[in-house]
């Protein structure tokens, strides 16, 4: 009792210098580490100290029983001491690296001194070393007083049931402890060398080797059986799981910041773009002002970002995958020993191995497999949390660098060229964008090639351009008559009348042929886009466009007799009489003035229409002048109207006078089915001309797309803001 009353007082001592609130610290010694479960033990001894006084004191010889003390504090001293032995070789290393810094020996030293003022102490490793030697020596100390016992007292069935029970806490000690020395001395030969590993090869070693492998291979071909654990192998998934995890997710983060740190190096050339646009052109404000913010971002909250990311979750979790390759290799070495059993329990039964060789075999794989059963759920436990830590730091690293981003950059989004868009900016850009990536396509330098979508819609588009065109009427034209010289004479003002200086052959649906010689009346000098060069013209029959090198001034007078304006109507040499005129004088029928029809002759006709009695024939009625608004106005209905109608109902769309013209883009793309239906691509922009069918169904829409025509799905069209 006396030993168990010192060796509590060493304790005490220790935890006064070292962990007590108002001890000298050291902010480079960890005490925690150094001194473990310390107050644990104490707390254990001072329990058996009590119990033992209770038991002694008071009492007579026969009536001290101490055995049980022993007994009912076994399975506390086992959870009190196993874990500090388990550690004492970690301490001892701990301190060898302590004793070489110059001041942390020094401040070990100060607090040895004050020990040493209250007892005897020879150095700090003797002190730690005292509960290791003290668990082993209560299975001696109880044999001792057993010896020393009678065999009729009372406590000594008591004494031997307390060995026992001390036996067993100091075996589980050195179980625990054997344990972890074969652990690190696994991890110490898998850290060697290749060297090293070739110079240990011998025969019995690569006999090993072999036996191993031979025994993988009827083991995963299910020619022998394999020894199993559950238990362990639940852990063991769960090990490899998060540490494919960790592996992951320091990839991925890494992959991250490359990625933000090549946007903010595109952003900068794209700055250094725009100064040189505006470089010969006035300072802008705004120009500076996103150089500025740009500047900031390069040189302050990105360095910031990456900075916290590094240390707050890749050097970590980098660290926490090197600790990875430690209990990789242990689970490596105790498949090996699983192996080396399972062959020696196969040979034993065929061979009649060694019993020595096959428990050996035995306690390396038990030992092995219990240590990884005791270790792997905590490895995981603390690994998790640490990774948890980790994605938590990198979304708030995320978080500040978003923020920081926003509030610099916000003065740039109340620009008035951003405001007037509305608040999805990106599909704003996103319609325009494609709106003149298509317009570009379009040119004629642009190269096959370059935008797919619309070269696949211009050949579909192309082929029902050359339908159209087959059905172009190319015959040359009937030479124009002079009834409708007449009528072009009335129905246009002088200077509106021009000549056909040489004959033309239409080259398109809206073209008209003409003839040299043929008169027309011009109704627009310039077709719908307002080119020019092409006119809009009537030459009495028809109406469409020329180009306007083919048509010149006549080099008539503008003031011309009624006989010029009339050639072709014979005019009798005697006035018409009261009763009208002789067949025999004339045989001609004039057409009315604005007809197409020719003087005809004919041998039956004997009576001539003639004005009524007591009239004489009056001159052909002059229409006035049209003015230039009407004339606008007519060539937009002229452009409309159907003016050949024996052509295919193609043209008939073509020419289809619009409900509406509102700007829609294809939500998707479309592909038509037959000639009536309109191809579009995702994004393309049209023009809806009418919001349903001729059915009026208002699934389909009649839309244009860049000059073709034809229905469309209304569900595949989303409005443009």
């Amino acid at each position: 009792m006396q030993t168990e009353k010192d060796f509590l007082q060493g304790l005490s001592l220790c935890m006064e210098v070292f962990i007590d609130p108002g001890a000298e610290k050291h902010p480079e010694v960890d005490t925690d580490l150094l001194l473990g479960n310390m107050e644990d033990i104490a707390d254990v001894s001072q329990r058996l100290l009590t119990q033992l006084e209770a038991a002694i004191q008071g009492k007579e010889f026969d009536q001290q029983v101490i055995g049980m003390c022993f007994m009912t504090l076994a399975d506390d001293m086992k959870n009190a001491y196993a874990p500090y032995c388990r550690n004492h070789d970690s301490v001892i290393t701990l301190i060898e690296k302590y004793k070489e810094e110059p001041s942390i020996s020094a401040f070990l030293q100060s607090q040895l001194d004050k020990l040493r003022e209250k007892c005897v102490v020879f150095d700090l490793e003797a002190i730690l070393i005292k509960p290791v030697q003290r668990i082993l020596k209560y299975p001696l100390l109880l044999n001792e007083l057993f010896k020393s016992t009678e065999d009729d007292h009372p406590d000594k069935p008591e004494i031997l049931a307390g060995i026992n029970a001390m036996t067993d806490v100091a075996t589980a000690i050195n179980e625990y402890k054997r344990r972890k020395d074969l652990v690190y001395k696994y991890k110490k030969e898998t850290d060697a060398s290749f060297g090293d590993k070739l110079a240990k090869l011998s025969f019995h070693t690569i006999k090993k080797k072999g036996s191993r492998f031979k025994g993988r291979l009827t083991t995963n071909l299910g020619f022998s059986p394999q020894t199993r654990d559950e238990n362990f192998e639940n852990e063991e998934t769960r090990f490899r799981q998060l540490e494919k995890i960790v592996k992951i997710f320091v990839r991925d983060v890494q992959t991250f910041t490359t990625q933000i740190q090549d946007s903010v190096s595109y952003h900068e050339n794209l700055v250094a773009d725009i100064i040189d646009f505006y470089d010969d052109k006035q300072q802008s404000p705004t120009v500076q002002q996103f150089q500025q913010a740009q500047q900031k971002i390069d040189n302050t909250f990105l360095p910031e970002f990456l900075e916290n990311v590094s240390v707050l979750v890749v050097s970590p979790l980098t660290k926490l995958t090197q600790m990875f390759d430690g209990p990789t290799k242990v689970i490596q070495k105790r498949y090996d020993k699983l192996l080396d059993y399972d062959n020696l329990l196969r040979k034993g039964k065929d061979e009649k191995a060694t019993e020595k060789s096959l428990s050996k075999a035995k306690q390396d794989y038990e030992a092995l497999n219990a240590q990884l059963l005791d270790e792997l759920p905590k490895l995981y436990s603390l690994s998790l949390s640490l990774l948890q830590d980790c994605v938590t730091s990198f979304v708030r690293a995320q978080q500040e660098y978003a923020n920081s981003l926003f509030l610099h950059m916000s003065d740039m989004l109340d620009l008035p060229s951003l405001l007037t868009h509305g608040e999805n900016v990106v599909e704003m850009f996103n319609i325009q964008h494609v709106a003149m990536v298509d317009r570009l396509s379009m040119l004629s330098f642009i190269p096959k090639g370059f935008n797919p979508k619309v070269d696949a819609a211009v050949k579909s588009g192309d082929k029902k351009l050359s339908k159209r065109q087959s059905l172009i009427n190319t015959d040359t034209p009937n030479p124009q008559l002079d009834s409708q010289r007449v009528f072009l004479r009335q129905r246009y003002s002088p200077d509106q009348l021009f000549r056909v200086a040489q004959t033309y052959t239409a080259i398109d649906m809206m073209d008209l042929s003409l003839q040299e010689g043929d008169l027309v009346g011009v109704v627009m000098k310039k077709d719908p886009m307002g080119n020019r060069e092409r006119w809009f013209v009537d030459n009495a029959t028809t109406k469409g466009f020329v180009p306007s090198h083919i048509l010149q001034l006549p080099n008539s007078s503008p003031q011309q007799s009624h006989s010029q304006l009339y050639p072709s109507i014979s005019q009798p040499d005697v006035p018409s009489s009261p009763i009208g005129v002789s067949p025999q004088n004339s045989n001609v029928t004039p057409s009315p003035i604005g007809q197409y029809s020719s003087a005809t002759s004919s041998p039956q006709n004997t009576h001539q229409t003639s004005s009524p009695i007591g009239q004489t024939q009056k001159s052909p009625k002059i229409v006035p002048p049209i003015g230039e608004d009407e004339l606008s106005e007519e060539l937009d209905e002229m452009l409309n109207e159907d003016m050949t109608p024996d052509i295919s109902s193609d043209y008939s769309r073509d020419s289809y006078i619009p409900e509406c013209e509102e700007f829609y883009y294809a939500e998707y793309a479309f592909d038509a089915r037959n000639s009536n239906e309109m191809t579009m691509f995702e994004g393309q922009v049209v023009t809806v001309l009418a919001k349903h069918d001729e059915e009026q169904n208002t699934d389909w829409w009649y839309v244009d797309a860049d000059g073709h025509r034809g229905y469309a799905p209304a569900a595949y069209l989303k409005p443009m803001s």
